[in-house]
């Protein structure tokens, strides 16, 4: 798809006082799912198909503020992987 430039204008009476151009485009950024650790973000938009490692997922979905301002698409409850020490660890088979 072609998106070509929107011409805005600004007008007194019949003078042209400012004129823009822009491609009207939603910005938008994307990082990796361990670079925004740590992150607070009231939308969240993620693609969860490539997750691979223990805890990617809840890192992915624990920074968005709430239900409502997520959206997901390639969950499968098997991306949800935990590492084995930290199962030990809650089972009590590790530390005290």
């Amino acid at each position: 798809m072609v998106i070509e430039p929107d011409t805005w204008e600004v007008m007194e009476g019949n003078e042209v006082q400012a004129q823009w151009a822009q491609i009207p485009l939603i910005l938008a950024w994307a990082v990796s799912i361990h670079k925004f650790q740590g992150m607070t973000l009231d939308r969240l938009q993620t693609d969860l198909s490539r997750a691979f490692g223990c805890g990617m997922v809840y890192v992915a979905l624990s920074r968005v503020r709430s239900l409502d301002g997520l959206y997901m698409s390639g969950f499968s409850s098997s991306k949800i992987k935990a590492h084995p020490k930290v199962l030990q660890f809650y089972k009590g088979q590790i530390g005290s």
